[in-house]
């Protein structure tokens, strides 16, 4: 998922204090209206993985975003496709 995460940032990114609960589960209830579309969509299509660096890279791990940030070309590559948010401003604003 590439996205814009909009002039105020993004409250939901993991970081080093959240990243043990993300690697257990990620609620659905506080997400931002792009994610929640993108998981209804990509689970529509019978995809069961969705990937963004906002929730898989922690945010202010400089050193660790920076590799982390190297291998996204990877992850794009071999993708089964990449959901790209153009015309959004912000999170909020949702795919549809």
């Amino acid at each position: 998922l590439s996205h814009s995460w909009g002039i105020q940032g993004h409250s939901f990114a993991t970081t080093l204090q959240n990243m043990q609960q993300r690697k257990q589960h990620i609620a659905a209830s506080p997400l931002l209206q792009t994610f929640k579309d993108a998981v209804i969509f990509t689970r529509w299509l019978g995809i069961r993985y969705l990937w963004s660096d906002s929730l898989c890279i922690i945010q202010e791990d400089t050193q660790g975003w920076g590799r982390e940030s190297s291998a996204m070309v990877d992850i794009y590559e071999n993708s089964h496709f990449t959901l790209a948010l153009t015309k959004a401003s912000c999170d909020a604003d949702g795919l549809f």
